[in-house]
């Protein structure tokens, strides 16, 4: 089994705040799963070396200030990613939540 991470953090803000500026990147309806989809086409397209494997699951971490996970989990509940060639499976994770005491995961649907 090969894990792949990556972050779904927007790069604009990143850069604008690593500036001195302060800010938020509020995420419109339908590019939480644009960015997913780009991220998780790319690690598809990459070469994982020591394999083969059975498994190659893509574990997307975010802990951007403006998307909920209610906020995501509603975007990404009827959307369905691929086909793949070589992930098989694929998680939205986020940090810990203190009103549930969890850190929550959203399991991403893979079209075969």
């Amino acid at each position: 089994m090969a894990i792949e991470v990556a972050e779904i953090v927007c790069e604009k803000a990143t850069r604008l705040n690593a500036q001195g500026s302060s800010v938020i990147r509020h995420w419109r309806p339908g590019e939480l799963s644009a960015h997913v989809a780009r991220e998780l086409s790319d690690k598809d397209g990459k070469s994982f070396h020591g394999g083969p494997y059975r498994s190659v699951i893509a574990c997307l971490f975010t802990d951007e200030p403006a998307l909920s996970f209610d906020q995501a989990e509603a975007e990404l509940a009827t959307h369905e990613f691929g086909p793949f060639t070589q992930i098989t499976a694929g998680y939205l994770l986020f940090s810990y939540q203190p009103a549930s005491q969890s850190y929550p995961v959203i399991g991403l649907q893979f079209r075969t």
